[in-house]
């Protein structure tokens, strides 16, 4: 009478339980958008169900040997859908394929020996222990999910010592089991918890970061796009330098000067969608064909809410101070970003022979000069200050 207390209370306990973890996986499942703790919690669901069944079945049937079977398929079918949650917690590709069949073979021999009447209670015991041992030995061989395996050993403690008691060695055998599936569930949202914490705290470093990193590769997309082309060739690395040094004579925040440098290097990005022939047959930057590249750099950074900051640049850099530039801006008006980026692009092409005949770096400077309905005269005396101190002074 004692042991039927026992059995149905630990019974109740294992109902309970179960319920309670289930209807949690299940508002998770709703809740989480993460594809991958979706497809964990479905699983976490489905182990759930095959353990809740299982019990209560085997308290039901507790008189009869078919509990055993029942034990062997909830161990197998429990085993199977943590596998691939494992798996995907820990992004891994492991093949559990020996295992399974192993283990599914162990049961239907259990079964092939219960129909033909040969079975007894130390032979499901040594079958079920076996199943046990081969999930344990396949947990222990997984490092991030070893402690697992020590619930199978548990298992066959209880399965051995309380053998003369098969309800209550089978339920109680099942109790660590049903831990396994808590423990990989719970793993996965502390992991997800702690990554969301951590993102908390160094959000601006990592995200500082992975913007570093895009620029990096859409500033090295845009020098392997212009060393195809002679014209172009390090035009945007060149202006990169001359618009920082201008900057820095200027005096500027080293914020801004950072800021210039990057913007410069995007400055002539819309070439990225210019037929690339007109240029090779030597036409003007002024050519309207030509020109169409500050628009089509404007519809680019448009479309992103990181890069839309270096617009100006991009899309005034072409102004003149009189007004004469495709979009009709003049003076002050001109943000200084662009006027520096203006001035550094018309240098660098003078002094590298890229539309007509190459100047030499005084000459490219006395142009500038000499044009100042064209080009900021203070920028350009900046571009002077840069030139004398980094050309000229060290010779």
């Amino acid at each position: 009478m004692e042991v039927e207390k026992i059995t149905f209370y630990l019974f109740a306990s294992i109902v309970s339980g179960t319920l309670t973890y289930l209807l949690i996986m299940t508002i998770l499942s709703v809740k989480i958008k993460a594809k991958r703790m979706k497809i964990i919690s479905a699983n976490a669901i489905i182990a759930s169900i095959i353990y809740l069944i299982g019990s209560i079945l085997i308290y039901l049937l507790r008189t009869s040997e078919i509990v055993y079977i029942i034990y062997g398929l909830v161990y197998v079918g429990k085993f199977i859908t943590e596998t691939n949650m494992s798996n995907k917690l820990h992004y891994s590709q492991r093949n559990y394929t020996f295992y399974h069949i192993t283990t599914s073979l162990l049961v239907l021999a259990a079964l092939a020996i219960q129909l033909l009447g040969l079975g007894n209670v130390i032979i499901y015991v040594v079958i079920l222990s076996l199943v046990n041992i081969m999930i344990s030995i396949a947990w222990f061989s997984e490092k991030n999910v070893r402690i697992l395996s020590f619930s199978n050993i548990i298992s066959i403690v209880f399965l051995i010592t309380l053998m003369d008691y098969p309800s209550t060695s089978l339920l109680f055998s099942l109790l660590p089991l049903g831990l396994s599936s808590i423990y990989i569930t719970s793993k996965e949202y502390l992991h997800t918890l702690r990554s969301l914490d951590l993102l908390k705290e160094k959000k601006d470093a990592i995200i500082e970061h992975q913007l570093k990193e895009f620029k990096d590769f859409l500033f090295l997309l845009i020098n392997k796009i212009e060393a195809r082309y002679p014209l172009r060739k390090q035009h945007s690395i060149n202006v990169v330098t001359i618009s920082e040094g201008i900057a820095i004579e200027l005096g500027l925040d080293g914020k801004v000067v950072s800021f210039i440098r990057e913007g410069a290097m995007m400055h002539d990005i819309g070439f990225l969608g210019v037929d690339h022939r007109n240029l090779l047959e030597g036409s003007s930057y002024e050519n309207p064909e030509v020109m169409k590249h500050i628009w089509i750099g404007r519809r680019i950074l448009e479309s992103s809410n990181i890069f839309i900051k270096y617009l100006p640049m991009v899309l005034y850099h072409h102004e003149r101070m009189d007004g004469s530039g495709p979009e009709g801006l003049y003076g002050s008006i001109i943000p200084l970003p662009a006027k520096i980026v203006a001035v550094a692009d018309k240098f660098e092409r003078l002094i590298n022979g890229r539309e007509s005949e190459k100047l030499s770096i005084q000459d490219a400077i006395e142009y500038l000069k000499k044009h100042p309905n064209l080009y900021d005269q203070v920028v350009v005396k900046a571009l002077e200050s840069f030139v004398s101190k980094n050309f000229f002074q060290q010779h």
